[in-house]
């Protein structure tokens, strides 16, 4: 399977193919190429959000592998790897997917298998991400960038992830270091997903370095960029909302907030990717606009999702800095303890 391909087009080929591989069971010495293609699949319908074929492929590729899993050590990392896929992307559980990242690795290194080992760092850097605990994730994705492997879109989620977690932890000058050389990879070369993120994290830096309307071109044209990635579209038009507001058009920025929540609120499900921030921006943005009342009861709802999922994560100190270290959730908890003053 393409990766590529699939984000750049010839999607119908690829369901059919996805289609093939649920009806297919491998033969015991091709079971590591079977995990590898199924969690191909597993990442591209996460970032499609076609999250009930995902869940379908994390199932298979858990029937085809685990009666191997204690002999095919490679297997069982990319069993591993989908599972993470799933947990981070389908079902936004990010401390459940660092633990498959974990499994995965361990199964990576019995095997000698450095591509693999590496992969997954990638996988355990945006969970780690995800969790608020940039320091960890800034070293898991520095490693796979350093190694100078790539991976077909991992890779540049990889990257897109770097300079967010760069971005979130104060480090604004490499974090557009790290943007600007992203766009100049990405440009003229036809490939809407690269430049889709690569702007996206631009029009993010842009909005943290007090600069709006920069930052809203960047994350509109991210927006259309991304209109096939739903995953990252979302956040893309949350973004340009929070840039809407931050020029002080408080309208438009609670109407963009309102699609932007509408396409998370459609999804279901304990939650998904920058959920939260749209959450955010769609509460101050009420705020903004004066209805305090609406604001009230959408900060409620914010930081009830956050304490519920905050509830999957069974790690204490891992608990502490998601709700604490990710920007947007201390924002909603900040907020949240001024309402209750």
């Amino acid at each position: 399977m393409q990766g590529a391909a699939a984000l750049h087009g010839a999607v119908e080929e690829q369901l059919a193919l996805l289609e093939l591989m649920l009806a297919t069971t491998p033969v015991p010495e091709a079971v590591a190429a079977a995990a590898f293609a199924l969690m191909t699949g597993v990442y591209l319908t996460c970032l499609s959000s076609d999250l009930g074929l995902a869940r379908r492929l994390v199932d298979h590729v858990r029937a085809v592998v685990e009666p191997v899993a204690a002999d095919d050590p490679i297997a069982r990392g990319w069993m591993g790897c989908a599972a993470a896929d799933y947990d981070n992307f389908g079902r936004f559980d990010p401390y459940a997917a660092l633990v498959w990242t974990g499994r995965a690795r361990q199964g990576f290194e019995e095997a000698g298998h450095r591509r693999g080992a590496l992969y997954v760092r990638i996988k355990a850097g945006v969970s780690l991400w995800l969790l608020g605990r940039h320091a960890e994730a800034e070293q898991e994705l520095r490693a796979t960038l350093d190694a100078g492997v790539e991976f077909g879109p991992p890779s540049v989620e990889r990257t897109a992830c770097l300079v967010e977690v760069l971005a979130d932890s104060g480090q604004l000058d490499e974090a557009a270091r790290q943007a600007a050389l992203f766009m100049a990879a990405a440009a003229g070369r036809d490939a809407p997903f690269d430049e889709g993120l690569a702007r996206w994290v631009l029009a993010g830096v842009r909005l943290r370095a007090g600069d709006p309307a920069g930052a809203e071109v960047e994350a509109r044209a991210a927006s259309a960029l991304l209109s096939r990635v739903p995953y990252f579209a979302r956040p893309a038009l949350a973004t340009v909302a929070a840039a809407e507001l931050a020029q002080g058009r408080a309208a438009e920025a609670l109407a963009t907030a309102g699609d932007v929540l509408a396409r998370y609120e459609a999804l279901g499900g304990p939650g998904s990717f920058k959920e939260a921030f749209a959450r955010l921006v769609h509460v101050e943005a009420l705020r903004a606009a004066g209805d305090h009342e609406a604001a009230g009861a959408a900060l409620r709802k914010a930081c009830d999702r956050l304490v519920e999922q905050s509830r999957r994560i069974d790690d204490a100190a891992l608990r502490r800095s998601f709700l604490e270290g990710v920007p947007e959730n201390a924002r909603i908890f900040q907020l949240t303890r001024g309402a209750l003053r």
